[in-house]
């Protein structure tokens, strides 16, 4: 094995022996660390040659140098690295704009298909055991597939801001169980609605069916009040860390403050979220979380950038 000068000379003097290279296949070995610069090694069956000190390449938080020879083709390091970051975000893209559209539209075949059937008289939502009961699914979907667009968003918020990252995953996970609140509720109202048929004295199943309507009601506009907050949150770090353009950052950020406010003020008792402003509130944020967003994650991924 050829060693450098200083270093050949230094064996020799001191009559230390010359470490052996096993038969190892075309292969390139790059040691780096922040604070020394990079010595490149490139083996050739049992010959082993060292190159040069180069001046060192930021590519993340290491010190590379500019290229490598990579199966007898010169490559830059940086650019495999990044080759396999975009690879991996790809998949995670796909994932994420296929669960957006999933739980948009499950959670509105809740809110405009069966939540507003709530609001009719005892003895006509008793008929309607079936609608009821495709709403719990349909809101069991919707908190399964936020809690996995969280566990998929993690790992690249993760590679410009980790308290962004968990205080997100955190808040998906509280949506998450609001919603499963909301889906046991259906389930309370269908088992009341059974007893509700058979009994003479109803006074208290009216009570205990009121209760559970409200518990539903309320827990989903609270869940949407989590949504908002965490998905501020989420708007912001991709518009810091550019993973995708800036105008979808600031389209989802204002989607998310106009369906914050809407749960907010349906809370308050000034709209209704079902119909009227309460609907034209919500459009932006949906149109962003089924069109807009998801279309240019099937497209275009995430814009990943290694950090300096």
């Amino acid at each position: 094995m050829q060693l450098p000068s200083g270093q050949r000379d230094k064996h020799q003097g001191l009559n230390l022996p010359i470490p052996a290279v096993r038969a190892t296949p075309p292969a390139v070995m790059v040691f780096a660390s922040p604070e020394n610069s990079v010595i490149k090694m490139i083996f050739h069956g049992r010959q082993a040659r060292w190159q040069k000190r180069m001046p060192p390449r930021h590519c993340g938080n290491m010190h590379i140098p500019p290229n490598v020879m990579c199966h007898n083709k010169k490559i830059p390091y940086h650019k495999l690295n990044h080759d396999y970051i975009m690879k991996t975000y790809k998949k995670n893209a796909v994932i994420i704009g296929a669960l957006f559209i999933f739980t948009m539209l499950a959670g509105m075949i809740d809110a405009y298909f069966v939540a507003p059937e709530l609001k009719n008289p005892i003895i006509s939502i008793l008929q309607i055991d079936s609608k009821i009961l495709l709403g719990v699914f349909s809101v069991l979907i919707m908190a399964i597939g936020i809690v996995f667009i969280a566990i998929a968003f993690f790992p690249v918020i993760k590679e410009h801001s980790e308290s962004i990252a968990l205080t997100y995953l955190i808040l998906r996970a509280v949506e998450c169980f609001l919603l499963i609140v909301g889906s046991i509720c259906y389930l309370y109202i269908i088992a009341l609605g059974k007893e509700y048929i058979n009994k003479t004295d109803i006074s208290n199943y009216l009570i205990a069916f009121s209760l559970a309507v409200k518990i539903k009601y309320y827990s989903y506009l609270i869940a949407m009040i989590v949504l908002g907050i965490g998905s501020l949150f989420l708007s912001y770090s991709l518009y810091k860390s550019r993973l995708v353009p800036r105008f979808i950052s600031i389209w989802g950020g204002l989607g998310y403050i106009l369906l914050l406010l809407s749960a907010v003020f349906d809370i308050c008792g000034l709209i209704d979220t079902t119909s009227g402003l309460g609907v034209i509130l919500y459009v932006p944020g949906g149109l962003w979380e089924m069109i807009v967003f998801p279309l240019w994650l099937f497209i275009k991924g995430f814009n990943i950038t290694l950090k300096d």
